[in-house]
């Protein structure tokens, strides 16, 4: 099926006067999308991938959960001459090449961070935050306290992780679950989702569904609040949980921009239209979810311009702020030469 969206008035001109562009993946539709503008104003495009998740960039790096492995990216030399492919040792404007990859198995990695201090990611089978040490191998950093053992078992579903650049063993995860049995966090009761903090524990732990996606802005926390359809924030020194907005899907994917929040909603996966996910009670049930982008100002809670995708994409897991208005375009996202790991699952560690 083709994609096709459509986009309120404005929407391109923010990310022209923002000076950026926006990746996105979309796992159950196994495509990576680029939104940006062009000579001709709004343009996006899409490259077949399969299960893209985790994005994250820093400098001139780029870092992609592909399936099973950790794809790096760098930023091509940039020659305004160039279009699509490679002409005399120069790029496209906002062109990626990849390096190497990663093979981290069925670790069901989510989300990843890359900053000065290295990459992190969310070991989501494993039920911690992980890292790579200097074979390529996974080495386990952080897990939840209510977790007793390693083990390949998705009892919590950690998804979601905000980190400090200049210290990458302290950050904010999200959790869908808070119980230490395999399955538990599906099986039983969705509102026992959770925030945590590496150090300090738990941070917010009602009234939280399904939770994607933390982020740190300015000493709080925004999240998407993913089974109520919400952009969410708790106040860091108050503890307050707050709203800041509603949207029309299930919200999952944030990047902030200074008081500017882009967050991603999705429809709803199958096998959750039987459970009674407060979403489903903003709109007429899990058939009237919507899949698309809104960009809203912090301060106001204001959704001020939006993307809806009408065919092509029905989830988005990531989206990332890239610089540079052009569409990101990705060469070489299928390059095999990954760092192989038979017996990943006797290799994660701490």
């Amino acid at each position: 099926m083709s994609i096709s969206a459509r986009v309120t008035t404005g929407f391109a001109d923010f990310l022209q006067g923002k000076n950026i562009s926006l990746l996105l993946s979309s796992p159950s539709n196994g495509q990576l999308l680029s939104i940006g503008c062009d000579q001709s104003g709004f343009s996006y495009d899409s490259v077949p991938c399969p299960k893209p998740m985790g994005i994250s960039n820093c400098g001139n790096d780029l870092v992609i959960c592909v399936d099973r492995s950790l794809k790096w990216f760098k930023l091509a030399p940039f020659n305004a001459a160039a279009e699509d492919i490679e002409a005399d040792g120069y790029f496209a404007s906002n062109t990626y090449m990849a390096l190497h990859s990663n093979y981290v198995g069925e670790v069901d990695c989510h989300e990843v961070h890359l900053s000065c201090s290295g990459l992190i990611f969310a070991a989501t089978k494993f039920n911690c935050i992980s890292t790579l040490d200097q074979s390529g191998y996974l080495s386990g950093l952080w897990h939840p306290s209510f977790i007793d053992r390693l083990v390949y078992e998705d009892r919590c579903h950690l998804n979601g992780l905000a980190s400090d650049p200049s210290d990458k063993e302290n950050f904010i995860v999200s959790c869908h679950g808070q119980k230490n049995k395999a399955k538990s966090w599906i099986d039983s009761d969705l509102a026992q989702g959770c925030l945590l903090h590496s150090k300090h524990g738990f941070l917010l732990r009602n009234n939280v569904v399904m939770p994607h996606s933390p982020r740190i802005w300015h000493e709080d926390i925004v999240f998407c609040n993913s089974g109520h359809g919400s952009l969410d924030l708790f106040d860091m020194k108050s503890l307050m949980h707050e709203r800041v907005t509603k949207l029309p899907g299930f919200t999952r994917g944030l990047s902030i921009l200074g008081n500017y929040a882009i967050v991603g909603y999705s429809k709803a996966r199958e096998r959750f239209f039987s459970k009674d996910l407060p979403v489903f009670h903003s709109v007429n049930g899990h058939a009237d979810l919507k899949c698309g982008l809104a960009i809203v100002d912090l301060l106001s809670g204001q959704i001020l311009h939006a993307l809806e995708f009408i065919s092509g994409i029905d989830e988005l897991f990531d989206v990332q702020v890239m610089p540079g208005p052009a569409p990101v375009k990705i060469i070489g996202l299928s390059y095999e030469s990954d760092t192989q790991v038979k017996n990943w699952a006797d290799l994660i560690r701490f």
